[in-house]
């Protein structure tokens, strides 16, 4: 008799900008129904708007009938709230959204599955109207406690996280009674569920047992038992509701029970930050344990705390981290340790206690997604005798695994022998990926420049880049060798060959070097390789750096396109006795030279080889005003790397620069943080607000300079908190070493900002002690509400093993560097 076949409805919802996300659920729905229909009976309907039959009516109202049909509602969002879907000015996701809960809060379905796409920080912080609504749902759903989402970094992540999440739901629907769920968990793909305890047996043998823990568990559980079996515990009537510690005690143990004998689930944010208030007081068992942290090992949105149960228990590091790592965890949890593992530079071939390492195991785990862990881990701290381990998965059924497999071959010989295995890959003509082409940038110091030389003829524009330069910053380059580089097609090897023929002493043509290397109008939307992006004014400035004082006078006189560049000469090169000069043309705004050239004058003559700026849309008196400009903010800039009292006269009088000269306003600025006075921050108030995070921070650090007392002038910053104002704050006080700042940076740990609040607790884990650390963290958790991100840093930088506090420090580090509005970017001193 043939199966029936019985539907599981699915509706995805999400806006326009997660095309591929849908594309990939249906994937994994397909090869979800294929793995699974034949044997449990149960296939997945995926519903979504694509699925609605083109119909007279509202087009939501049409979608909203396969809605109403769904088991699980799936809603995933990113940058986009969607468009007007012709109902009091919902959106489509918010139409579908609250449809659903409403249908949900009648019946009890369907399920409700939400999911964020990550956002970076940079992003977030100056959000658009799409972006905000978002964000403040986002916000009511963290309020409202009603549901628990999940983030997703990429395409990958969300393939990955669904698969698993679809591929359990079907095996619950395969095995309603507990009796059959076991047996099903246990030869299936979610294994391993009984070696868990014997990792936590191994873990604590070292370990007193914990009496107590069982103990305290056993009372909880009585005393719930006997309040039930008095009916004391009715839905509605909350007067005699067991206490939050007993209520968080219970959902960790059957939290943990589930996970043991049923299937692999960890605590979602909510609840592990409910069971962490009560941290100090919970008697656990060696199992709860080894969930929990699992639990965090596997957090990636920054909102999970939970280090201080590995630090109270003492459990070794390598220990946990090698457990994991091996096939007695399950596939996802092996990924995040083996990416762990690699990211500290933790090697999973080291033996413990005559344990043989998991490394091998894991190369040949039935899951792809394992075995492309394992081998990332060895292209980054693999071995030559690794090679052996790495040779089968040449042969691999999985494509994806066969490339990395041979990526990681080539990475570990080009560490063991850098110039043999280059001579070989090039020889050979093989490709360099991005990734391969880094790392060989890494090591190109230990490369023999007979080699160095073959890669510059390679295909791969990223290898040969880095072949320039290492050869450049060797002058290795010959005059012929030079020609060769001036006519390729990459732009940064041109760059590297122009320089080389001005080291050499060869004449160059200006406005050949703009040509060849010139950027389009808009840059920053251009999606060229860093290899095939050429800087004009970096071969331009060696070029003036080989001219006299005299030369470069005269190309500043020209107002040429590169007159500002030769002004920058002179002050690198012969400030000293050319200040007077550059200070007296400043006070002049070159205006009589200007002049000068707008009504021709032959006696000003331009410098050889440098051609005539061309008019701007036909003016020449506008390519004049142009160069001017130029000059005045290099001459400003100049003056900024050696101020004096006296120069804050030009300082105040440039800095209103008109719109669009950002630079002009940030060379003033950071002029006045060094020679300015306490008067002038009137003039700096306006623009602590403005739109350029440039001219922002370098407000925000001239007001800070300038103030008698930094504690008034923080204060004067942080009544009116941005992104850009706390990051100066902060990088001030790291700077000056200055303590009294953080009772006005504290409360800011409770603002709704998140980029806000983790800069502050970057200050925080840079200057507190341990106990002064943890004394904010428990008044922290104390106030009632509270944000999780804080909690999660301070968890982290308490009691995180030593090298995982490191990494995660280096992570802090980062996202604080993230802020610094430009790469140029200096704290002067005042």
């Amino acid at each position: 008799m043939e199966q029936q076949i019985k539907l599981f409805r699915v509706f995805i919802a999400s806006p326009s900008d997660l095309a591929d996300e849908r594309r990939a659920l249906r994937d994994v729905v397909e090869k979800t129904n294929a793995i699974f229909s034949k044997d449990t009976g149960w296939r997945i309907e995926l519903l979504g708007w694509e699925d609605t039959f083109p119909a007279a009516g509202r087009p939501q109202e049409l979608i909203n009938a396969d809605l109403d049909k769904a088991d699980l509602f799936i809603g995933c969002i990113w940058k986009r709230w969607g468009s007007n879907s012709g109902n009091d000015g919902k959106t489509g996701f918010e139409e579908e959204f609250e449809r659903s809960w409403e249908r949900r809060a009648k019946n009890g379905s369907p399920e409700m599955w939400l999911f964020f796409k990550e956002i970076d920080a940079v992003t977030r912080g100056d959000p658009g109207p799409q972006l905000r609504e978002v964000l403040a749902f986002r916000d009511r759903e963290i309020e409202a406690k009603r549901l628990l989402f999940k983030e997703f970094s990429d395409t990958a992540a969300w393939r990955d996280m669904v698969t698993e999440l679809l591929q359990r739901r079907m095996l619950r629907l395969a095995t309603p009674r507990p009796s059959e769920a076991k047996d099903v968990q246990s030869t299936g793909t979610l294994q391993g569920n009984v070696q868990t305890i014997e990792a936590d047996e191994q873990s604590a043998k070292s370990q007193p047992k914990s009496p107590a823990a069982f103990a305290s568990l056993a009372a909880i559980l009585k005393h719930a038992a006997q309040a039930v079996h008095a009916t004391k515990l009715p839905v509605f009537d909350q007067t005699e509701a067991l206490s939050a510690e007993e209520t968080a005690r219970l959902l960790l143990f059957a939290a943990t029970i589930y996970d043991r004998n049923m299937q692999r689930v960890q605590f979602g944010t909510h609840e592990i930050n409910s069971v962490y208030l009560h941290r100090t007081t919970l008697n656990m068992t060696p199992l709860e344990r080894s969930f929990l942290l699992r639990t965090i090992l596997l957090d990636k949105s920054l909102t999970k705390p939970g280090w201080f149960w590995v630090n109270e228990s003492k459990t070794r590091f390598d220990i946990w981290l090698w457990w994991f790592a091996s096939p007695n965890s399950e596939e996802g949890t092996r990924v995040r340790a083996i990416e762990v593992a690699t990211s500290i530079g933790f090697p999973l071939y080291r033996r413990i206690k005559k344990v043989e390492p998991p490394i091998s195991s894991l190369l040949g785990d039935e899951h792809a997604s394992v075995r492309l862990a394992a081998l990332r881990h060895l292209a980054t701290l693999g071995r030559e005798i690794d090679l052996r381990m790495i040779e089968p998965l040449l042969r691999d059924d999985n494509k994806d695994v066969r490339t990395q497999a041979e990526r990681t071959t080539r990475l570990v010989r080009l560490r063991v022998d850098p110039d043999g295995e280059m001579k070989k890959s090039i020889t050979q003509r093989d490709p360099f990926d991005e990734g391969i082409a880094e790392a060989v940038g890494r090591i190109a110091e230990t490369i023999s420049e007979t080699t160095l030389v073959m890669a510059l003829t390679h295909s791969s524009g990223a290898l040969a880049a880095i072949a320039a330069k290492q050869l450049l910053k060797r002058g290795s380059v010959t005059p012929e060798l030079a020609r060769v580089m001036c006519e390729s097609e990459a732009k940064a090897i041109r760059e590297c060959g122009f320089i080389a023929q001005i080291g050499q002493g060869q004449a160059i043509d200006s406005s050949q070097i703009r040509s060849v290397l010139r950027e389009p109008y808009f840059s920053y939307l251009s999606d060229s390789p860093w290899w095939n992006k050429g800087d004009a004014e970096a071969v331009l400035s060696a070029y003036f750096d080989r001219l006299t004082v005299e030369e470069l006078w005269k190309g500043v006189y020209s107002f040429k396109d590169n007159s500002h560049l030769a002004l920058r000469a002179i002050g690198r090169r012969f400030f000293d006795e050319n200040v007077v000069r550059i200070r007296a043309e400043l006070h002049d705004d070159f205006q009589k030279l200007a002049d000068t050239l707008n009504k021709n004058n032959p006696e000003i003559a331009g410098l050889r080889g440098l051609p005539p700026l061309l008019p701007l849309f036909g003016d020449p008196k506008g390519a004049v005003e142009t160069a001017r400009k130029r000059l005045r903010i290099a001459a400003l800039e100049v003056l900024v790397d050696h101020p004096v009292q006296g120069d804050r006269e030009l300082f105040m009088r440039f800095l209103p620069a008109e719109y669009g000269d950002f630079g002009q306003t940030v060379a003033c600025l950071r002029g006045l943080s060094c020679v300015g006075r306490a008067e002038d921050r009137e003039k700096i108030v306006p623009l602590l607000s403005d739109s350029t995070a440039l001219i922002q921070a370098a407000a925000a650090r001239a007001y800070l300079a300038l103030s008698p007392n930094s504690v008034v002038a923080a204060k004067d910053l942080l009544n009116e908190p941005t992104e850009y104002r706390v990051w100066i704050v902060v990088g001030y006080a790291l700077k000056k070493g200055e303590r009294l700042l953080w009772p006005l940076l504290r409360p800011l740990l409770g603002h709704n900002n998140e980029a806000i609040r983790r800069l502050v607790c970057y200050y925080a884990v840079c200057t507190l002690n341990k106990k002064a650390t943890e004394k904010l963290l428990n008044e922290y958790l104390g106030r009632g509400g509270y944000f999780y991100n804080v909690v999660t840093v301070l968890d982290r930088a308490l009691y995180a093993p030593k090298i995982l506090r490191k990494a995660f420090m280096d992570q802090e580090r980062a996202f604080f560097e993230e802020w610094r509005p430009s790469a140029t970017w200096q704290w002067e001193e005042q």
